[in-house]
């Protein structure tokens, strides 16, 4: 189990490094969001995670788009956010390597440029497929916080997901219920994982599903601590 959390730790930052060249052209070359986008109305910004500083609460991106460029409150791209919520600063530190594409929620403060954490944001998403070690296409790994299992449904809920179940459109919300396939074990897979727990879960995709019901098929489950490869 320790053996496969570290290579999907490694696995992580390794994607990250090799998907940061990609992600900062796509968002120089694509500044505004493309579909029925309300600048007035929306309270999103995506760009690429390059630090975290958990002594000041603060995190930064680069590439900045959507409503903080609106807003004039970047500087070349660069937006700094302030985080009061200590749990999902440190999830955001502990679980996302920088170089990674986010889409930040957060208060709107017109023409105040946010260089010192002047904008409060409020979440957090990461929407990149996130692969298995194999290197199957059909298969990926969505991260989250467990907080239900119904063994007689046969299925366990996830919220606050991370990676591919919101890359692929899966979650509601950040909500992902996942089914359990054939005759594993279910007390079995989730022996040492309490509700509560931040786990990464591998399973099969399916692009523009809603999984409320256990659409997607869990292949495996473990806790997860960190993806700093480090």
């Amino acid at each position: 189990m320790k053996r496969r959390s570290a290579t999907i730790c490694a696995l992580v930052a390794v994607f990250a490094l090799g998907a940061l060249a990609w992600n900062a052209l796509d968002a120089i070359s694509n500044p505004a969001p493309a579909g029925d986008w309300n600048p007035t109305q929306e309270n999103t910004t995506s760009g690429l995670l390059t630090g975290v500083n958990v002594s000041n609460s603060t995190f930064t991106i680069e590439h900045a788009s959507w409503c903080a460029p609106a807003d004039k409150n970047d500087v070349d791209g660069v937006v700094v956010f302030t985080m009061t919520d200590p749990e999902e600063l440190h999830r955001l530190d502990r679980e996302v390597p920088a170089g990674t594409h986010i889409t930040v929620t957060h208060d709107r403060l017109p023409d105040v440029v946010s260089d010192a954490g002047q904008l409060q944001a409020q979440s957090y998403c990461v929407s990149e497929v996130l692969p298995v070690p194999s290197g199957s296409d059909s298969h990926a790994i969505t991260v989250g916080t467990l907080t239900s299992i119904d063994a007689d449904a046969r299925t366990f809920t996830i919220e606050q997901a991370d990676w591919t179940a919101c890359a692929d459109c899966n979650d509601a919300e950040g909500t992902v219920v996942f089914g359990v396939r054939g005759n594993d074990n279910m007390a079995a897979m989730f022996k040492g994982l309490p509700v509560g727990s931040r786990i990464a879960v591998t399973h099969n995709r399916a692009e523009h599903v809603v999984s409320d019901a256990g659409q997607l098929a869990c292949l495996h489950v473990e806790a997860i601590t960190s993806t700093d490869a480090s």
